[in-house]
């Protein structure tokens, strides 16, 4: 039978404590485990200088006779000091140590074997097995005095020299991490002399005062508290480090939990046919029969409560409270269109705090809202191609409506590790600077550095048509918070490229409020989305500026109260980052590939808003004015732009030495122009002289003519395989073209165009 409502979320509430509960025992144990290490480490010092002394008398002075040196022929009698928890909550811990203890002890005759335990579940286990506990101690603290060490050494020692017990082992758990333990079960006593001698430093003389014998006695004691402290250290980070990983499997799990049943309350009471959000109102989807609760009025209403710029707080009833990220509407009949808000926050006494994807001018309270029953989704399909979008979906090119297959909600979680594709394949783009010294990766992520007017935008438009052209794939351009003008003039320029039928447009300008530059990245994503992962093609995701997506979440997050954190940043910036990086990737039936235009603040490549964009990137592409006031175009900078998979494991040997060999020469030619500017080519070396005519050949075989530049230059664009690119530079290198002129490089395509181009030169 379902569940209530009420009965849902009382057990949202109790997974959620319990979830509260396993993530904060998590962190205490990591941090006693943190302490139990830096015992370890502070240790060391004199655990290996008491080894290094006893190792030395073993090793030099012989005949040597001490109660804990004895041993015992024949062994008649064993005891094991048997070393586990006191509590549990730790994973297999206990189990694993206690059971291989149980299974030593009964092959070494069961009930005869004395026993020592140290923890009260090692204590219960054995005792109620009917083991012959002949003394128990709690497990010790970290922290706890040299003395209750001491107590328990000289316990293990008592019953070996008073003739209780021929032999002493010791089963504990060795810390090997935090994922791995593994249980042991070592000789305690007798201390064999053979084992301390055997790491003896070799050609060392030692003098021994008062006396080997006396030291002996004296260091021999110490040497066992030490030991015995070094198995309940082990022990113990072994325990918290189980811990560890127990409690974060179960917190894990009870978000698992929750997952299914925080959805359960609203769609109990939800039409059972699928919802169309949309600005223009709540739809159903297509049925083949009507349902009495499909109106409008069977949806969650609630009334606006407060009016705070782009932040509305809206109060629900109780049993209807809807759950962050669902699309709320807000019905103003002085508007045309229905204002979307999004749930940001819960308040408490049935209050959520929303932010508005719209201008919020003429809002009242006691305006009534309606809870859409889901997030906010976007149209995707063959339909959305060639057309220009706000983030809600709304089609803003004046060509009428859009033919979509469905609208997709536009919060998803990233594929899975199971889903993502797991190769390392160059992505090949036709533009023979890119891969040839700076190849992106199929599903990476590719940051765009450049200022105004040095060929962003021609990039860009070049990427689509190559990818529509060559890899059958379509493109999606995501303007957050920049400029209208702009995004007017990319429209018109692909439009006039013709590479408008392959790319989908969807713009947040810096004029709207900052949830919809926030959620504007999110609908490019899952439009992007639907065509990797439903029609298996490879896409390509351009973000201008992908710095207007972290400033707007500094907004959100100011309006919604939260505490701001370095350089006045939202405190989730890694965490809103992430969740729109993870899902650029490469799954088993495509790839999304993205091209992020990146600002950075006052030149401060510290700044926490482009740093954390940088942890995310595959490849960096920089924009040089230098080179682009020489004709060099595309103006990539050669030396500044990197990437990720440019090495021999991925690209091959020879790639790989072509790529460092031509950077290796442009380096040089750059260390030689101060050189140049001051005394002239003419005082330069021979090989100095060769070495710059090769570099000004390679930088000018660098520039391309592109094919969306064709209509302004009247040259005819060329799309150059990465076979023919490393074909070319490598030729170029090796001196094979020095008799050209250095113009028949410039702005052609394969080196076969060089050569030719070189004869009409000389015609």
């Amino acid at each position: 039978m379902a569940l209530s409502p009420r009965a849902v979320r009382r057990k949202i509430r109790t997974v959620t404590n319990l979830q509260k509960i396993t993530s904060a025992m998590k962190m205490v144990a990591a941090a006693r485990l943190r302490r139990v290490q830096e015992r370890v480490t502070s240790g060391k010092p004199y655990a290996s200088k008491m080894k290094e002394l006893v190792e030395a008398l073993g090793a030099h002075v012989q005949g040597l006779e001490h109660p804990l040196l004895t041993a015992r022929q024949p062994r008649r009698s064993l005891c094991v000091v048997v070393i586990a928890g006191d509590k549990g909550l730790c994973g297999s811990y206990n189990n694993n140590i206690l059971r291989k203890a149980q299974a030593y002890i009964d092959l070494h005759g069961g009930p005869a074997v004395r026993v020592i335990t140290i923890g009260r579940k090692a204590t219960t286990y054995l005792t109620k097995r009917g083991y012959q506990v002949v003394d128990s101690f709690p497990q010790i603290n970290v922290n706890a005095p040299l003395s209750e060490v001491q107590a328990i050494a000289r316990v293990m020692t008592g019953i070996f020299t008073e003739g209780r017990a021929d032999e002493v082992y010791v089963a504990f758990t060795e810390f090997v991490s935090v994922i791995h333990q593994k249980p042991q079960i070592v000789k305690f006593l007798p201390i064999e002399q053979q084992g301390v001698a055997a790491e003896a430093a070799p050609g060392r003389d030692y003098i021994f005062e008062p006396g080997a014998q006396k030291l002996l006695e004296t260091l021999l004691p110490r040497f066992v508290d030490n030991q015995v402290y070094k198995f309940l250290l082990e022990s113990m980070a072994s325990e918290q480090g189980a811990r560890m990983t127990a409690m974060s499997t179960a917190t894990e799990s009870a978000g698992d939990l929750m997952a299914p049943r925080r959805s359960r309350p609203r769609v109990e009471h939800l039409p059972r046919t699928p919802l169309d959000v949309s600005p223009s109102g709540v739809k159903m989807a297509k049925s083949t029969k009507s349902s009495a609760g499909s109106d409008a009025s069977s949806k969650p209403k609630g009334r606006i409560k407060q009016v705070i710029g782009p932040v509305l707080d809206i109060e629900f009833p109780p049993e209807a409270l809807p759950p962050l990220y669902n699309a709320i509407q807000v019905h103003d009949p002085k508007r045309e269109n229905i204002l979307i808000a999004e749930v940001s926050q819960h308040l408490g006494d049935n209050v959520v705090r929303c932010i508005a994807m719209d201008m919020t001018d003429g809002l009242v309270r006691g305006m009534e809202a309606v809870d859409s029953g889901g997030p906010i989704t976007v149209p995707v399909g063959e339909g959305t191609l060639g057309r220009l979008f706000d983030l809600l979906g709304n089609p803003i090119d004046n060509m009428g409506p859009v033919k979509y297959e469905r609208r997709a909600p536009i919060h998803r979680p990233p594929p899975t590790f199971e889903e993502q594709g797991i190769s390392n394949e160059p992505f090949e783009t036709g533009i023979k600077v890119i891969d040839l010294l700076e190849p992106y990766a199929r599903g990476g992520k590719v940051g765009l550095f450049g200022g105004a007017g040095v060929g962003k935008t021609v990039l860009i438009t070049e990427l689509i048509h190559n990818l529509a052209t060559k890899h059958g794939g379509v493109s999606v351009f995501c303007g957050v918070g920049e400029r209208t003008r702009e995004g007017n003039d990319l429209w018109l320029e692909m439009k006039a490229s013709g590479v408008i039928d392959k790319t989908v447009l969807m713009f947040g300008q810096m004029n709207e409020p900052p949830g919809a530059r926030l959620r504007v990245g999110l609908s490019g994503l899952t439009m992007a989305e639907y065509f990797r992962d439903e029609k298996g093609q490879d896409v390509l995701i351009f973000i201008d500026n992908i710095f207007r997506f972290t400033q707007a979440g500094s907004e959100v997050s100011a309006l919604l109260g939260r505490m701001p954190s370095a350089v006045g940043y939202q405190p989730t910036l890694a965490t809103e980052m992430a969740a729109l990086q993870e899902r650029i990737t490469s799954t088993k039936r495509g790839s999304i590939t993205s091209v992020q235009a990146i600002y950075v603040p006052a030149d401060d490549l510290t700044d926490p808003a482009p740093a954390t964009a940088f942890s995310h990137l595959d490849a960096t592409t920089v924009l040089s004015r230098d080179l682009f006031k020489r004709a060099i175009y595309p103006a990539i900078d050669p030396l500044d732009s990197t990437s990720r998979i440019l090495s021999p494991l991925v690209v091959g040997e020879e790639h790989y030495r072509v790529a460092r060999e031509v950077q290796a020469v442009l380096q040089k030619y750059k260390d030689l122009q101060d050189i140049i500017a001051i005394l002239g080519i003419d005082e330069l070396s021979d090989d100095d002289k060769l070495t710059v005519a090769r570099a000004r050949r390679v930088q000018n075989f660098l520039s391309q003519p592109f094919h969306v530049a064709e209509v302004f230059t009247g040259t005819a664009g060329k799309y150059v395989t990465l076979a023919e690119s490393i074909r070319g530079f490598s030729e170029i290198l090796e001196g094979k073209h020095d008799n050209l002129p250095e113009g028949a490089f410039h702005l052609v395509g394969t080196i076969d165009e060089a050569v030719e181009k070189a004869k009409r030169m000389s015609a």
